[in-house]
């Protein structure tokens, strides 16, 4: 069984891009399609100067090899770098449509009628609008670690996870940001915390690049239509009703860092 350490890299052409994507698990089944978290920055311009980070996106690289080779035991799992992020080609979508677009698109060449969607953080987002606008595609939505578009009762979590974050400029205090802000201070989550740091990193030697300075505003740029009330008409929060699918949202009971 292909896991996420030999998965090779593959490609396919979406809207005339080359999309990169990896295959893990059987070649039957419904799949299950992981979008993963973009960490973008500096984001103060839009969110105030206490959540300014320093670039921290993350690919299909960025994963933890466990809970993808446990699922892809018997399901396949898509991985895949949308529009303009890690091994893909052209820009990042300004908008969480557009992000919902080209993965819809991704799914259609790949020859899937249906898809399981599990999606993280910022991942979450434009999961949202690809089951909204795509509900014949997506069969059970997952969401980790995300949030809605702004709406009532929506609020930003405060700004000192993404302070911990923005110091981090190597593994080691990447680490120490993951423990802090990612992880419970219990001896147990600390350790399971470490042991999740070490496998990314020992898990695969081919990570992608950073984004570039454009990917970045163009990734944030989407996130601050997410949350401006003027652009509330085309988030989730107000279109939740359309979904008839089953939905499982899951958060770290202290969970702060819920974006990104």
């Amino acid at each position: 069984m292909t896991q996420y350490e030999n998965a090779p890299d593959q490609t396919v052409v979406v809207k005339g891009l080359k999309m990169a994507y990896r295959w893990l698990g059987p070649k039957h089944g419904i799949p299950v399609i992981h979008l993963v978290s973009f960490r973008s920055v500096p984001v103060s311009q839009y969110l105030g100067e206490e959540y300014s980070l320093t670039p921290r996106r993350a690919t299909m690289s960025q994963i933890d090899p466990v809970s993808m080779n446990k699922i892809a035991e018997k399901r396949p799992v898509i991985l895949f770098d949308n529009a303009g992020v890690g091994r893909s080609e052209g820009q990042v979508p300004t908008s969480y449509v557009g992000w919902a677009d080209y993965c819809a698109e991704l799914i259609v060449q790949l020859g899937f009628n249906q898809v399981d969607v599990l999606a993280f953080s910022m991942g979450g987002c434009a999961a949202q609008m690809l089951a909204l606008n795509y509900p014949a595609l997506v069969r059970r939505l997952i969401l980790i670690g995300s949030l809605p578009s702004i709406g009532p009762g929506v609020i930003l979590p405060p700004p000192a996870p993404f302070q911990g974050i923005r110091m981090a400029h190597d593994h080691e205090t990447q680490e120490a940001a993951l423990l802090e802000f990612c992880f419970h201070s219990s001896e147990t989550s600390q350790a399971a915390g470490r042991a999740t740091f070490r496998r990314m990193l020992e898990a695969r030697d081919d990570w992608s690049d950073l984004i570039d300075a454009d990917g970045t505003r163009r990734q944030v740029e989407a996130f601050a239509k997410f949350m401006n009330p003027k652009y509330s008409s085309e988030g989730s929060f107000r279109r939740f009703n359309e979904l008839k699918i089953p939905v499982l949202i899951i958060r770290g009971e202290y969970m702060d860092l819920d974006l990104y």
